[in-house]
């Protein structure tokens, strides 16, 4: 019964989120099955009836299969919520827009403006079609483009990403001009946090031995880390120094695992296999969110490393060499003559 119920609910939620999926593209881009009415209705009753009859028979072998899978389903619908909201969709863009600006340091203009709206899009899963023709609306050629900055950008992308704020037929032109004002000082706020302000570890952190003798035995110095590579590998080992949505996932794994050692001395069988796998899928969700955004910051933290590296190391060339008061030629200090144009150099 246990795993019969398992098969109907993930099949009714399979059915589910693809006729949702559909639904939300365009009525060009839909499966022509939802052209019918009829079919709509067959599909809707067919992944409801799964649902249900898939719940039933967890509610039969325990009622607590049924509390987590909505407890669960809440957790990601609230994230969700907040991850789909505009201050999110904000701060997506200038983290793409900070990515490429720290992997192509060298990169200016409109270029990088462009990949940024790109790359953003591309994440949003549009098709190279509509990527390519909102590009083109943001950034026109004719009469030139009004996107000077990556804010102007946000705005741009904004108004393409959620077209419904401007078909708003029933809100006042005061009402459309305070919402305009919010968004401009929530972008401004996102902008000095995200971009102006950078966030530097001051003391080293400590990670346990164990893990410090597998990097040396993988041929990683960890006193070559800097702070930040380090405090990225921290997270790892630490939970209550990762990133809260892995948090959302951890502490609850927690509850659970007490809960099975209380089914283990009360000898409730059945229940201490349920909390075992359910304290087992959530400590595998949040360490899998965590290792990925771990990786992400030891990433960046290696990058600017590399790029601070390469600074210092031009600084110290300039040190080194001199401009030929003659020629103009790169000399090392020091040198008595011009090597180029034999010049006689004053020490």
């Amino acid at each position: 019964m246990l795993i019969f119920g398992i098969i109907l609910t993930i099949l009714g939620f399979l059915i589910f989120q693809w006729s949702v999926n559909a639904l939300s593209k365009s009525f060009i881009e839909r499966p022509l099955i939802f052209a019918n009415p009829i079919a709509v209705l067959v599909i809707h009753l067919l992944w409801i009836g799964l649902l249900i009859g898939g719940l039933i028979l967890l509610w039969q072998v325990n009622p607590i299969i049924v509390g987590v899978i909505f407890g669960g389903y809440f957790i990601l619908w609230v994230i969700g919520y907040f991850m789909g909201s505009e201050k999110t969709s904000i701060k997506r863009i200038f983290r793409v827009y900070k990515q490429l600006k720290l992997f192509r340091p060298k990169a200016t203009g409109d270029g990088i403006l462009k990949e940024t709206a790109r790359l953003y899009f591309q994440k949003l899963r549009w098709d190279e079609y509509r990527i390519n023709h909102v590009l083109q609306l943001i950034f026109k050629e004719e009469g030139g483009s009004k996107v000077k900055n990556i804010k102007d950008l946000v705005k741009s992308i904004l108004i393409f990403e959620r077209p419904e704020d401007l078909l708003r037929g029933t809100e006042s032109f005061t009402k459309y001009m305070k919402r305009s004002e919010r968004r401009d000082k929530l972008i401004d706020e996102i902008y000095k946090k995200e971009l102006e302000e950078k966030m530097t570890v001051t003391e080293r952190p400590q990670l346990s031995k164990d893990t410090l003798e597998r990097m040396r035995q993988s041929g990683i110095d960890p006193d070559e880390l800097s702070n930040e590579q380090l405090a990225a590998l921290e997270t790892l080992e630490k939970p209550e120094k990762g990133h809260w949505i892995s948090k959302v996932f951890f502490y609850p794994s927690v509850i659970f695992f007490i809960l099975a050692i209380i089914s283990l001395f009360t000898g409730e069988w059945g229940n201490l296999f349920i909390y075992i796998v359910i304290t087992f899928i959530l400590w595998y969700i949040g360490y899998t969110i965590q290792s990925r955004v771990a990786a992400k910051q030891f990433r960046e933290a290696s990058i600017k490393k590399f790029i601070m590296k390469g600074a210092m190391s031009g600084r110290e060339k300039k040190k080194i060499f001199s401009d030929c008061p003659n020629c103009g030629a790169k000399i090392k200090k020091g040198t008595a003559f011009c090597t180029q144009c034999g010049e006689k150099i004053k020490i």
